[in-house]
């Protein structure tokens, strides 16, 4: 799902120094972090209004790298207060397990190993590319118990394989906490890919993703960026993805989508399209996370939809035009249906970011969405309006 505005990312890459034994190694770490209180509020069509806030986040460990290994370990929490959390048909569990209480886990547990161009690590991680995405949308992103593999061809060319065996975190369902499968009796996701930059203005990817069980999945995308002056440039963004179902799952269908951004200085114009045709009872799906897809937005996204079809367009404003650093402001507005004219959803998307400091930041988003047929939330009427708010606090001390 689209990220209206989001400013920080969760974690940064440790950047420590090779030790020269183990005992350095783990003295000179990094241990870095996040803080987080978010909100959100929900008001649907058919009169019931939920809310919940917490208070939680990440808190990392790294180790200095010993003759190319090292360690790394996430702790995930999520504390459900006394206050601030609606009960019975008010209560909203986007925060908290499937028992409605605060959980804690190791959301990353992981080894590294780098020797010249290639990176190894194994363990439970973060994962970002096509159909296998952290969707950091609530409290905590999605992460994996994977190998991944990295191989720079080149400085431009870059290998990816791997393999995920589970997943845990607000898209993999209620048990946020609990890695687990794709589905039941999955055996797990294989993936692979290379992206290439040696064109100028010009970004590449290939990718095959294979959900046992589900689909194999073949995707492309191309971004060409092309400067009309100094302060303006156009964006210009493609893709295309084939499922092939296996087991009778429903996912199968061509996509293809495409995307255009104008950006002049402090001012951006965005608009995407995209489209599926599908078998008669196929779809695509987001895969394990948010979906790739360039005109997904905050709540909807082509997934799920026979002979979608997705209509986004957008303008964004940076807060330096109005002297006000750190301050992004986001305007979306889009229509998905489906080919058969049975589900037909309208959704608007208000974002606001300020960062008055590198460490703090504050996001709020306003999403309305509007069920024209009034069906398409099994049946019921989908129409709801949502406020997520989120403030962030983010630390690094180096040992």
């Amino acid at each position: 799902m689209r990220h209206t505005i989001h400013l920080t990312a969760l974690l940064c890459i440790s950047t420590s120094l090779a030790a020269a034994s183990i005992d350095e190694a783990f003295s000179a770490g990094s241990f870095e972090g996040e803080l987080r209180t978010p909100f959100i509020a929900n008001a649907s069509a058919l009169g019931a209004i939920d809310y919940a806030t917490a208070i939680g986040g990440v808190i990392h460990y790294e180790t200095a790298p010993w003759e190319g290994l090292s360690w790394g370990i996430s702790s995930y929490f999520s504390q459900r207060p006394s206050i601030g959390v609606g009960s019975d048909e008010r209560y909203n569990g986007d925060f908290f397990d499937e028992n409605n209480a605060s959980y804690a886990y190791l959301g990353e547990f992981y080894l590294d190993y780098t020797y010249e161009a290639l990176a190894l690590r194994l363990g439970r991680m973060a994962l970002d590319m096509p159909y296998i995405d952290t969707d950091d949308i609530r409290m905590h992103p999605n992460t994996f118990e994977a190998l991944h593999a990295t191989y720079a061809l080149s400085p431009t060319t870059t290998l990816f394989a791997g393999y995920v065996t589970q997943w845990a975190g607000f898209d993999s369902g209620e048990d946020k906490s609990t890695f687990k499968p794709f589905t039941t009796d999955s055996y797990g996701t294989r993936f692979g890919g290379i992206t290439d930059e040696s064109i100028e203005n010009l970004t590449l990817g290939i990718w095959y993703v294979g959900i046992d069980k589900s689909a194999d999945i073949g995707y492309a995308d191309a971004s060409y960026t092309y400067h009309i002056t100094n302060d303006i440039r156009i964006l210009i963004d493609a893709q295309s993805a084939y499922f092939l179902q296996s087991q009778a799952s429903g996912m199968e269908g061509l996509m293809l989508g495409g995307a255009l951004h104008l950006e002049m200085g402090a001012f951006t114009l965005e608009a995407a399209h995209t489209r599926t045709y599908n078998p008669s009872g196929t779809s695509v799906s987001n895969g394990q996370g948010g979906g790739p897809y360039l005109s997904s937005m905050e709540e909807w996204t082509i997934a799920d939809l026979e002979n979608a079809r997705a209509y986004v367009a957008g303008m964004a404003l940076s807060g330096e035009s109005l002297g006000v650093e750190g301050l992004e402001i986001a305007l979306h507005a889009g229509r998905f249906a489906d080919g058969s004219a049975t589900v037909s959803i309208e959704e608007w998307d208000m974002g606001l970011a300020y960062a008055p400091t590198p460490t703090l930041s504050f996001e709020m988003v306003l999403v309305n969405v509007i069920d024209k047929l009034q069906n398409a939330d099994e049946g019921s009427d989908a129409s709801h309006l949502s406020l997520l708010g989120r403030v962030q606090y983010t630390f690094a001390k180096a040992q």
